[in-house]
C-alpha cells in the first residue's frame, strides 16, 4: 500500500482582511499564515486549490508573492507589479465563473500545481487580491465596497513541499 508523506495545510483570510474599497484595477494585500501542525507554517508549499467567497460578483485576480509587499506598494500593471520579482503565480476569475451561494458568490478552482516559497521565511502566504472588473461592469457597479457589504474571504489549499 502506498503511503502519503505530504502534509496538507490551508491558508485562510481573516475577518479583517480584504475589507477596503477597491476601484477597478486596484488591489489589497495581506500576509496570511500557513496553518500547520507545526508552531510555524512551512515555507515551501504547492498551491492546489483556491476558493473565494464574495458579497459582490466581480472579476478577481489572486496573486501569490514570495515576499511581503509592505507599503509603499509598487506600481501595478496588467502583467503584475513593476519593480518586484516576487510574483510566483496567480489565478483569475471572471464574474461569469461565480456560483450564487446564498446572498454571496463563490469562485472555486482545484487541480492547481503552483509552487510557492515564502522567501521571507515567516511561514506566510503573501497574497494580493486585485479587482479586475471593467468600469460599470456589474449593473453600473464595478467597485468593491468597503466593510461588511464588500467582504471577501479567501481559502487556499496547499500541500507541504518541504
Amino acid at each position: 500500500m502506498a503511503q502519503i508523506s505530504e502534509s496538507f495545510h490551508y491558508v485562510r483570510s481573516g475577518d479583517t482582511d480584504f475589507r477596503t474599497n477597491l476601484a477597478p484595477q486596484a488591489s489589497e494585500y495581506a500576509d496570511l499564515p500557513i496553518v500547520s501542525a507545526q508552531a510555524a507554517g512551512p515555507n515551501r508549499v504547492w498551491i492546489t486549490s483556491l476558493k473565494i467567497l464574495s458579497i459582490q460578483n466581480l472579476d478577481w485576480r489572486v496573486e501569490f508573492h514570495g515576499r511581503s509587499l509592505a507599503p509603499p506598494k509598487p506600481t501595478y500593471t496588467a502583467s503584475g507589479y513593476l519593480g518586484t520579482n516576487s510574483l510566483q503565480g496567480y489565478v483569475g476569475f471572471t464574474n461569469n465563473a461565480a456560483t450564487a451561494y446564498g446572498t454571496c458568490y463563490l469562485y472555486y478552482t482545484h487541480g492547481l500545481k503552483i509552487p510557492y516559497e515564502d522567501q521571507d521565511g515567516e511561514g506566510e502566504l503573501h497574497l494580493n487580491l486585485l479587482n479586475q472588473s471593467a468600469p460599470n461592469q456589474v449593473v453600473g457597479r464595478s467597485t468593491k465596497f468597503a466593510g461588511d457589504v464588500g467582504a471577501v474571504f479567501i481559502h487556499v489549499g496547499t500541500i507541504d513541499a518541504s
